[in-house]
């Protein structure tokens, strides 16, 4: 969780994400962080991601 800042998602952020369910091409939907860790690695360590835990309101 320290490497969040360095990721660039810190809890409480708030992020427009595409609402890929939407007929419409331009909708999107509000998320408010809620958790992010730093990098996590695949067992290969191949593929580098970073998890971020988000909510909604609907």
């Amino acid at each position: 969780v320290q490497d969040t800042k360095v990721q660039g998602f810190v809890p409480g952020m708030k992020l427009e994400c595409m609402d890929r369910t939407s007929l419409e091409t331009d909708t999107y939907w509000v998320a408010t962080v809620v958790m992010a860790s730093g990098p996590l690695h695949s067992s290969a360590d191949t593929m580098a991601m970073t998890m971020i835990v988000v909510e909604t309101l609907v």
